[in-house]
């Protein structure tokens, strides 16, 4: 399924042995929202998307069997725990810099 929450790992070639070897590979997970920017811009359009991403966590969370309570709880639970790992994720830009990642 390809699931990598938190955390993912795996083998790759190696660039700086110019693909003669597989190196381990340990990398940040997703975020719920596409990158970590998301959670932290402050114009309109961002605000609204996490709030509806906030809605949309409860809807799952009601669909599971949550009552109205528990699934807000839960939503806000999981938009916590997504902000503290955007908190101490790596940007977009950053980790398309492979001297940074390698």
């Amino acid at each position: 399924m390809n699931v990598q929450p938190v955390f993912g790992f795996g083998s790759e070639q190696d660039p700086k042995k110019q693909c003669r070897a597989n190196r381990r590979k340990f990398h940040q997970g997703g975020l719920g929202l596409p990158e970590r920017d998301y959670y932290f811009a402050t114009d309109e359009r961002s605000k609204k998307i996490r709030e509806a991403y906030v809605v949309h966590m409860t809807a799952m969370f009601a669909l599971v069997g949550d009552d109205t309570a528990t699934a807000a709880w839960g939503s806000s639970i999981g938009d916590d725990i997504g902000t503290r790992l955007a908190k101490a994720s790596d940007g977009a830009v950053d980790l398309r810099d492979r001297t940074r990642i390698t």
